[in-house]
């Protein structure tokens, strides 16, 4: 099951790099640069270490894991608009394209994360 992901995580990567690269060369004002390379580098980590919480635990019981999943996503989620609110306050001029880059990988993360979660607990 772990290496199933592990390929999976691997596969979604470079199709998502592929994407990031198309979408800089489509549209010059969305160039990539230290941020949206920061911003990818956080979707990573957070994206395997929620995985890893949800799945390190193999108890049958329905409600742990879907506490698990409220934590784990409450506290993403507010992770992520303290960065948002972070960013927007103290680099007013490069927040619009921030804030597209960061939209365009949590949408992309969280379908990946969803998807796979959804696999793993259906078996």
């Amino acid at each position: 099951m772990v290496r199933k992901y592990v390929l999976s995580f691997l596969f979604f990567n470079i199709g998502f790099v592929l994407l990031l690269f198309a979408i800089a060369h489509a549209a010059p004002q969305m160039q990539l640069n230290k941020i949206s390379w920061s911003i990818y580098t956080l979707f990573v980590v957070s994206t395997l270490m929620v995985h890893l919480f949800l799945t390190g635990d193999n108890s049958t019981k329905d409600n742990v894991f879907i506490r698990k999943f409220m934590l784990a996503t409450a506290l993403k989620l507010l992770i992520y608009l303290a960065i948002i609110v972070f960013f927007f306050l103290f680099y007013k001029a490069l927040a619009k394209t921030f804030i597209l880059w960061f939209l365009l990988h949590y949408t992309c993360f969280t379908a990946f994360e969803t998807i796979m979660l959804y696999s793993s607990n259906n078996k």
